[in-house]
This record gives structure tokens, sequence and C-alpha cells, in this order.
């Protein structure tokens, strides 16, 4: 596992990276690119032997980080752990196999908190449909961009508690446009609400949403008893919104 300068985790461990979804805005895509042109950068580099792999964000399985001294069993603190920051392990172009290496990890170290991030979580309800239950550290969350799929992507995260008491949240980053009625009715879902700008490149400064984009998903997640991280790249000063940076009461220290 890593330090990491997102700032509603503590660490990020990345077993496995990659993406296919394509979006256009991607700041772990830039960031794999940028490393695999470092020689100490192995995991994105382009093998020589392996000519199906030479895009740096191609999805791979590391194993090297399920050796003993970087899987989250060798850190003994309670930390808050993004599982996969750089991909998303529950796409549908990832095995089984893949995701059950990296959960088995995640339950043989119980004291940490685990939170999942995918564009896709009808996998989390396929996946642990078969489970007696969802273990209680771990957080199930979805990542929200365009408005053509937000309110769907709450929904199918949301069938996850038709058998478990799972806890549920949503990274709305980038807010790249006007959130929906149907969005708006669907946070009442979720146990906690993260927001943000849109990274960029270089030094270029954060995309900015506006105001009231903010304030629609701010006042409805209060509406709902909802705590409200909003990420350090929103300017909130600017946008006329108290900054707010919330965890849930229920999340482990």
């Amino acid at each position: 596992m890593n330090n990491t300068g997102i700032e509603w985790a503590d660490q990020v461990w990345n077993p496995v990276t990659g993406c296919q979804h394509g979006c256009n805005y991607c700041w772990a895509e830039r960031t794999a690119n940028r490393l695999s042109r470092m020689k100490n950068q192995h995991k994105y580099q382009p093998k020589a032997y392996d000519t199906s792999r030479q895009n740096p964000f191609d999805p791979k399985l590391h194993l090297a980080e399920f050796e003993e001294e970087k899987v989250p069993l060798s850190e003994k603190q309670p930390q808050k752990v993004i599982v996969t920051s750089m991909g998303d392990l529950w796409g549908n172009w990832t095995s089984r196999e893949w995701i059950d290496y990296t959960v088995s990890m995640c339950i043989n170290a119980p004291w940490h908190t685990y939170l999942f991030l995918t564009k896709n979580p009808i996998r989390y309800r396929n996946f642990f449909q078969l489970w007696d239950r969802v273990p209680s550290n771990f957080w199930l969350g979805t990542s929200l961009d365009c408005e053509t799929y937000r309110h769907q992507q709450i929904h199918n995260l949301a069938t996850t508690r038709k058998k478990h008491e799972t806890r549920l949240y949503a990274s709305v980053e980038p807010l790249r446009n006007s959130p929906s009625k149907e969005t708006l009715h669907q946070i009442k879902h979720l146990n906690w609400l993260i927001i943000g700008a849109q990274s960029r490149p270089g030094n270029k400064p954060p995309l900015q949403p506006e105001p009231e984009w903010v304030k629609n998903l701010v006042e409805t997640a209060d509406n709902h008893g909802l705590p409200v991280f909003l990420k350090n790249n929103l300017d909130c000063e600017n946008l006329g919104i108290e900054r707010r940076q919330e965890h849930p009461a229920s999340m482990k220290k």
C-alpha cells in the first residue's frame, strides 16, 4: 500500500491497474502514461515479450502487490484504503479471479476501511449475491460524471442492498453538467457523497462546475442526512460554497 494525495482516504492499494471505459479526462490514465516513462515504475511499462500489452493503462493484475510487505495485512494501524485507484477493479473486462484475489486480501486485514469505486456498480451485486453479508468495513462506491448515466448507476449500486446492509457512496467527479431530478432523487440511497471538479493536465487549473450544480447536490444530501466531502480541487470560495470535508460517522478512523 502507498500513501495518497487523494484527500478523502489515507492510502491506496493497486493490485489491479488499467481501465477500458475510455474517459477522455482520465487522471489515472495520464498518470499511468507519465509513470511508464520512469525506469522504476515497472507495473506501467509494456513488456517486450508481451505484445498484447503495449498501452500502460491496459488492465493488468500485479502479483507483486500481493507480496507480504505490500498487502493491507502489512499495515497494522487502521487506514482508509482506496482499492485500485489506478483502474476499475469491477469493470466487465476484469476476471472474477482478480477480484477474488483482491477482496480476499482485504478480508484478511479487517481493521482497515476499504473504499471500492467503479463506473460499473452492477458488478457489486453480481459478485456479492452469494455472500451472507458484505463486510461492514467495505464501502461500495460508484464514480459519476456524465448525467446520461448518473441516476442509473446509483440505482444499480442500490440494488446491492436488496440482500445486504451495505455502505454505499458516490464520487461525483468531475461534475461536468447539471444533476437531473432523477439523480437527485436517487441520492437518498447513499451513505456518503463526494464532489469534485475536473482535474486537467500540466499546470492548467481544474475545470470548475457551475455553483448551482454543486449546491443542488449538497442541499439534497443535507435533506437526507448524508455527509458531504468537497474535494480540494473545487474552488469553493469563487463558487460561493462553504468547504465541507465530512466522513461518515460509521467509517473507521
